[in-house]
């Protein structure tokens, strides 16, 4: 139950802000917050991640369902043996995909507002459905490699 609590907290989270971001950035300069490196700034991504794949909407949809459908196979079938921590993970990495699959479903394209700047570098605006999802991997990638690391020193 808690788990479910997590992933509708976190989906309302993310669609909140997307229509605050929609409400107060669009059609309107980036809203700096540190000068030159952190801004709100409205991008209607119609891709995947930094904006590949433009206007590939069935696509989408497919690996959005097959996604949702391998996560709650998962939740279905080893929840019982899912550490907590794993658990809290697949929670917020369906949440992120929920959150924007919500966005491409009704509105065509997913809406991005986080923007940082490294020097000249420009990072791809995002939103907190995508840093759900690259969050929960690299924490997830972390853990993983801890525990190899702990067990070849156990060996």
């Amino acid at each position: 139950m808690i788990y479910f609590l997590i992933v509708v907290l976190a989906i309302a989270l993310d669609q909140v802000t997307k229509y605050f971001a929609k409400l107060h950035l669009d059609g309107k300069a980036a809203y700096e917050i540190i000068p030159n490196f952190f801004s709100f700034d409205y991008v209607e991504n119609r891709g995947a991640a930094f904006g590949i794949m433009q206007g590939k909407h069935i696509f989408f949809f497919i690996v959005t369902f097959i996604a949702i459908a391998i996560i709650l196979y998962i939740f279905i079938t080893e929840y019982k043996t899912l550490m907590v921590y794993e658990k809290v993970f697949l929670s917020f990495f369906l949440a992120g995909i929920i959150g924007n699959f919500i966005d491409r479903a009704f509105r065509g394209y997913v809406i991005d507002f986080i923007s940082f700047k490294f020097g000249s570098y420009q990072y791809p605006c995002f939103n907190l459905a995508d840093s759900y999802m690259c969050v929960i991997i690299f924490l997830f990638l972390g853990y993983y490699i801890y525990r190899k690391i702990k067990e070849i020193k156990c060996k």
